[in-house]
């Protein structure tokens, strides 16, 4: 065979066979992920460094969980240069063999188990990028993933006395969030940002089951029809540490520290809860406390809802109440209801109307408000009129504050004393 005719038979066998494959190139890890966990899943967006040999490039990423959600894969270049062509999901590298060392005629052997589907290396994800010109390469990788979920918990010690409203009280408040971690990946030294709606601590009830079939068309069905309360809008919490979530582990992050917070009470009473001529029936106020999300409880940042455990005074070790925090946003206002004050009572005594020229007549309401304390309070008492008819106030013996339907009073009751509101009303008679 000559030199020519063997040339040529290697050349065809080369177009023939098919081109080897080149090891995908490795990716690093370049800074720290961050993750973004709502109540049941997380983005998880991570940035990598590599150098690419060619312009359709294959890297390696050995850190995608099992659990992630590959439908939701998306490669961020800020700079524009590369774009993700297909990716595959690999099943992992087998470990190397075990290593056998004999001494003193025993044999050791790795502290791992050698069974095949035990002693494979975590399953990784193959890319293939499109890049302008090869290089090195810098760009972010994210995806979705299920498994990771976050609740707040706040630890609230109130120092003072409750009784005493006319004296001074403050507050201790722990606050931290547990994110349990469900996949079997861990992330190190990851950036934490929360998102949630302004839960209620609780969940709506459903739907109660009735007798009646109704017809949900017809012009009054809004009376009846059941309302399913509308979702919130989904509000960002930061949080100032990085944390090592260990593979299907929780973690305790510090939220929120303050110690001696000076607070603010309130003694307030709605319309709703005041009996109206019932000599023997009173409502009593309850006791807010109210402070404000300030630099030093917040850091000027919002701050998730959550459950709330009180402890009044020393007694730290035995809970006097549950509450729960809502969403705060930054220098917004923190409410805590801790309870009524039976030594504070109130009742609505009706003194009748009074007939005037045309559609209008004038009706009279008496607040008679009670105070037990041996110093003065002040009250807030947010007052609807019973009536469903159009009303204007005309007169009142304290003064308010017009909300819509509501007048809103602040009388001060002086100690072991009782002070008699009065407003009166000017109500138009609809016409027939």
């Amino acid at each position: 065979m000559n030199l020519r005719r063997l040339t040529l038979l290697l050349l065809v066998a080369s177009a023939i066979a098919p081109p080897t494959r080149s090891e995908p190139v490795v990716a690093l890890a370049d800074g720290p992920m961050t993750l973004l966990v709502d109540a049941h899943r997380a983005v998880v967006r991570s940035t990598y460094t590599v150098t690419l040999a060619d312009t359709n490039g294959r890297v390696r990423i050995a850190d995608v969980p099992p659990e992630a959600d590959l439908s939701t894969l998306s490669v961020i270049d800020r700079r524009r240069e590369l774009r993700l062509q297909a990716w595959t999901r690999t099943a992992g590298a087998p470990r190397p063999p075990p290593i056998v060392t004999r001494a003193a005629g025993r044999q050791i052997t790795a502290d791992w188990n050698p069974e095949p589907e035990l002693a494979r290396l975590d399953p990784g994800l193959d890319l293939t990028l499109r890049v302008l010109e090869p290089g090195a390469k810098r760009f972010d990788l994210v995806y979705v993933v299920t498994g990771l979920s976050w609740r707040v918990t706040y630890d609230v010690l109130l120092r003072g006395e409750l009784r005493d409203v006319a004296g001074p009280m403050s507050m201790d408040v722990e606050g931290w969030v547990e994110v349990s971690n469900a996949t079997s990946r861990a992330y190190q030294n990851a950036r934490l940002l929360l998102v949630g709606t302004d839960s209620l601590g609780y969940t709506p009830e459903p739907k109660a089951p009735g007798l009646l079939e109704l017809d949900d068309n017809t012009p009054l069905a809004d009376l009846w029809r059941h309302q399913v309360p509308e979702p919130t809008t989904a509000h960002f919490y930061t949080v100032d540490e990085r944390v090592d979530l260990a593979a299907h582990a929780a973690r305790l992050v510090s939220l929120v520290s303050v110690t001696r917070k000076p607070v603010e009470r309130m003694l307030i009473i709605r319309a709703e809860d005041i009996p109206t001529d019932a000599r023997t029936r009173f409502a009593h106020p309850s006791q807010i406390i109210r402070f404000a999300n300030a630099n030093d409880y917040g850091g000027n940042r919002a701050v998730p809802p959550g459950r709330a455990l009180i402890h009044i005074g020393n007694q730290r070790t035995a809970l006097h109440q549950q509450a729960w925090f809502k969403h705060t946003p930054a220098n917004g206002e923190i409410t805590l209801d801790v309870g009524t004050m039976p030594e504070i009572r109130i009742r609505r005594v009706d003194r009748g109307r009074r007939t005037l020229p045309g559609r209008f007549y004038e009706h009279q309401f008496e607040l008679r408000m009670e105070n037990r304390f041996p110093f003065p309070v002040t009250l807030t008492v947010d007052e609807q009129p019973p009536f469903r008819l159009a009303w204007v106030p005309v007169r009142s013996s304290q003064p308010y504050e017009q909300r819509g339907r509501r007048l809103v009073f602040r009388p001060t009751v002086s100690a072991n004393s009782e002070l008699v509101l009065t407003y009166t009303l000017r109500v138009e008679v609809p016409r027939d």
